[in-house]
C-alpha cells in the first residue's frame, strides 16, 4: 500500500528529534544548576540554583511529554487513515465478488 501524508511523516520525526532535544536541554539546566549550587556562588543565591535545577527539570519533561504526544496522535492519524484505506479496499473486493452474475441454469 503506498504511503501518504509525506509532510506529516516528516513532522512526526521532526518532533521526535525536537522532544529529544528539549529534553536534552531540561538535562543541560539541571547540570547548570547542580554545578552553580556546588561552586557556592552566592551572587545568585542558593535559591536561585535550586530554582533553575526545579524548573529545567519540568519545563524538559513537560515539553519531551508534549512533542512526543503530539508526535504519536499524528503517527496514529496516519495509521488509522492507512487502515481505513486498506478496509475500503477488501470490502470493495467482497462487493464486486458478490455481484458476479450467477451462471445461468440453460
Amino acid at each position: 500500500m503506498e504511503r501518504r501524508y509525506p509532510v506529516l511523516q516528516l513532522s512526526v520525526k521532526v518532533m521526535r528529534v525536537l522532544a529529544w532535544v528539549a529534553l536534552g536541554a531540561g538535562a543541560i539546566g539541571v547540570l547548570v544548576g547542580i554545578v552553580g549550587a556546588a561552586m557556592g556562588q552566592t551572587a545568585m543565591g542558593q535559591t536561585a540554583f535550586l530554582t533553575v535545577i526545579l524548573v529545567s527539570l519540568i519545563y524538559g519533561l513537560l515539553i519531551f511529554w508534549v512533542l512526543m504526544m503530539q508526535a504519536e496522535g499524528l503517527r496514529m492519524a496516519i495509521d488509522i487513515e492507512e487502515n481505513t484505506r486498506g478496509t475500503r479496499s477488501a470490502v470493495e473486493a467482497l462487493r464486486a465478488e458478490r455481484a458476479e452474475p450467477p451462471a445461468s441454469d440453460a
